[in-house]
């Protein structure tokens, strides 16, 4: 017998596929982002003004919440314009909103301004 159209790929490959393909993305912009951020992004900026400092394991931060961009293309979700490298103190403080973080419209690739919950001055970030 011969088919008109090609057999219809299943759901269960499309959907391996696709994790692959989100996976290689993935990988490659945190390899980007490590090596343009290190540690944290906020450690200069934070250790000269701050008695706190960074502390814990150095963690990929979303600074969209990975919840508002479901759906999108991997590169578009999880590109490095969109992401950092924070210290697990920052990184919680950004998801419990007590610190934010803006970018210009180039993302996190250029300059970046963060401000503490009730602070009036906003620090900036060189990286």
């Amino acid at each position: 017998m011969i088919r008109a159209y090609p057999k219809q790929e299943s759901r269960a490959t499309a959907r391996r596929r696709k994790r692959r393909i989100e996976r290689e993305v993935i990988r490659a912009a945190r390899a980007t982002v490590v090596t343009r951020d290190g540690y944290c992004r906020l450690w200069t900026a934070t250790a000269t003004w701050h008695d706190d400092g960074c502390w814990g394991p150095s963690e990929w931060a979303h600074l969209i919440p990975r919840s508002l961009t479901r759906g999108r293309p991997p590169r578009e979700r999880h590109g490095s314009d969109k992401t950092l490298m924070l210290c697990r103190r920052h990184h919680q403080a950004l998801d419990e909103h007590r610190l934010t973080i803006q970018c210009g419209p180039r993302g996190a690739r250029e300059r970046v301004s963060f401000r503490w919950a009730g602070d009036v001055a906003a620090r900036w970030s060189d990286k």
